[in-house]
């Protein structure tokens, strides 16, 4: 009997091993042309989340902020930023729960 309790707790604990925590958000980079920013506080942002990854639709809030670089900055000044760059980095960091976009944050300058 002292066995099958040893055994049931190593596979136990080995099912326990093998469960990793899922993130809460994900970060993810690509090139400006390879997203297709919302239009609207309230909008869908559309990427690829990995390179094999269908096209998805992700929530934008109010709640999402945008950055040129460090600076943050308004959804209608990424945009303008990003009109006719589509070789700038872009990270976007997303929940892994709900998929709703967190964060887009682009490397290149304000248009002024």
């Amino acid at each position: 009997l002292p066995a099958a309790i040893a055994a049931i707790a190593f596979t136990s604990l080995a099912a326990g091993q093998s469960r990793k925590p899922v993130p809460a958000r994900a970060v993810v980079g690509l090139e400006a042309g390879a997203v297709t920013l919302p239009s609207s506080a309230n909008g869908t942002l559309v990427m690829k989340a990995c390179g094999k990854c269908q096209l998805k639709s992700y929530p934008v809030t109010r709640a999402t902020k945008y950055y040129l670089y460090s600076d943050a900055v308004t959804l209608p000044e990424l945009n303008a930023a990003l009109a006719g760059q589509p070789k700038t980095y872009v990270g976007v960091t997303y929940s892994q729960k709900t998929s709703e976009i967190m964060s887009v944050r682009a490397h290149a300058k304000r248009v002024r």
